[in-house]
């Protein structure tokens, strides 16, 4: 065969795909699904004030959440795993950044004191705590008012740094919900106060 035909056939191959490609992209975007949805993405500083969960409440050594200076939050829409499905998954990424743990917000059961070895002692108090949290996350529309409302995933933050967490929501966003859309507002929720074990004491001095 001629290198011209040959280069023809090359040609129209490409040119058929092309075409191809461009219809069913059409298609799917028109029916509200592809790639349509993977560029909208949401940004927003979120709610600072974490919310307390009843199971953090009834923690009996809850230790109280210290301020938070900083919450970035990021999500958007993930493709279907199928043309046919008619909800979309929401992916997210957090940025925390938490103070140190305060030691005058402790417990009080975290300075006692107790005798061994004829000695009075007291065990070392924490520096920083370890957090169950989760984001209960708001869907709005372009006028603001909330048309969807679901929860994240538990994650484990550390007061006294900066979190940084990824993860997709559960529950899956129906694709009407996910077109209107506008922007998603999180709100920190405290499920769980996770406390360091103690392997250290400290002598009484007075």
């Amino acid at each position: 065969m001629k290198k011209w035909a040959v280069y023809f056939l090359c040609s129209l191959t490409f040119l058929c795909g092309a075409v191809a490609t461009y219809f069913v992209m059409h298609y799917l975007q028109a029916n509200g699904h592809g790639q349509a949805y993977l560029s909208k993405s949401f940004s927003s500083k979120g709610e600072e004030t974490p919310v307390y969960s009843e199971g953090a409440l009834a923690q009996k050594d809850l230790i109280l959440f210290p301020k938070i200076n900083n919450l970035k939050f990021r999500a958007k829409f993930l493709e279907p795993a199928a043309v046919a499905e008619n909800s979309l998954s929401l992916s997210y990424i957090a940025e925390l950044s938490v103070e140190k743990l305060d030691k005058k917000d402790l417990p009080e059961k975290f300075f006692k004191k107790f005798e061994e070895a004829n000695a009075a002692w007291m065990y070392v108090p924490p520096d920083d705590v370890l957090y169950e949290i989760s984001f209960k996350l708001a869907l709005l529309d372009k006028d603001g008012f909330q048309i969807f409302s679901t929860e994240s995933p538990t994650e484990t933050i550390r007061s006294g740094e900066l979190n940084r967490v990824q993860n997709i929501v559960t529950d899956k966003i129906p694709v009407d919900i996910a077109k209107r859309t506008s922007a998603v507002k999180p709100v920190v929720v405290l499920k769980k106060c996770v406390r360091p074990l103690y392997h250290e004491k400290s002598p009484v001095t007075s």
